[in-house]
């Protein structure tokens, strides 16, 4: 009896959590390595959170971790000209973008 409660506790305090956006990239932009990093020898990963509209195209984009503020803008040049799907309502997603030069 006691499981019972608390589990009915559990269903009565749990938010219901609304259907997954399905979110697929129709069209990906090459990232542009900026020069002044390649020079210096600067790699690293930037994570762009990406609003995408209804329509699927980016509509705002802000860096929300970086490992070399040099990449920063590179990698989100390249993500404002990302294509989606269209989906149902706006959502948020963040992408990570890696810079790494060639050996």
């Amino acid at each position: 009896m006691r499981w019972f409660i608390i589990l009915l506790a559990l269903l009565i305090v749990t938010p219901v959590v609304a259907q997954e956006v399905s979110i697929e990239v129709v069209k990906r932009a090459a990232v542009v390595y900026p020069d002044s990093a390649k020079v210096k020898g600067i790699e690293g990963t930037v994570m762009v959170q990406a609003t995408i509209g209804t329509n699927g195209l980016v509509k705002v984009v802000s860096v929300t971790k970086s490992d070399n503020k040099i990449l920063n803008e590179a990698a989100m040049d390249a993500v404002l000209k990302w294509q989606f799907k269209p989906i149902p309502k706006e959502y948020n997603i963040t992408i990570p973008i890696r810079f790494k030069l060639s050996s």
